[in-house]
């Protein structure tokens, strides 16, 4: 099974912590991580982010296709997601700066996908029109360097 590195980031509040440990609760730890998981009875995304900081291992999980570990420090990564959070008064035009601004300066490199995430939807009652204004605030970056 391939192993890949996913990155998450986004800016200050937008829901990184939660997105990472909700994509390990649901998508499975690495296989390690599973006994004491059990033997803890973790049964929330909080439990699991307390037991990998006790153990001081990298987070990590496995998905279809790969053992995915996740960082929160820009570089270069398989796979990216962009935390942005859709509550936010300008519908994520800041947090779609700050990321065109990682990617021109050559400080995020993303060899596969990079991937918005609207987090905090919640909060914006689930509101369609908020989504489209948030996914057509990342629409001006420039993502030539993609392959």
């Amino acid at each position: 099974m391939a192993s890949k590195t996913l990155c998450v980031l986004g800016d200050a509040n937008a829901g990184k912590k939660t997105l990472t440990w909700h994509l390990v609760f649901t998508c499975g730890a690495s296989l390690p991580e599973i006994a004491p998981i059990e033997k803890s009875r973790i049964c929330d995304y909080r439990g699991i982010a307390t037991l990998y900081r006790q153990k001081g291992r990298p987070v990590s999980f496995y998905g279809p296709s790969a053992q995915y570990t996740i960082t929160d420090i820009p570089g270069i990564a398989d796979i990216a997601l962009w935390a942005v959070d859709a509550s936010a008064d300008d519908y994520g035009a800041r947090s779609s700066q700050s990321l065109a601004s990682l990617l021109s300066s050559g400080k995020l490199r993303v060899e596969e996908q990079l991937i918005i995430v609207a987090t905090k939807m919640d909060l914006a009652n689930w509101s369609e029109t908020v989504f489209a204004q948030v996914a057509h605030s990342f629409t001006k970056i420039k993502l030539a360097h993609f392959k």
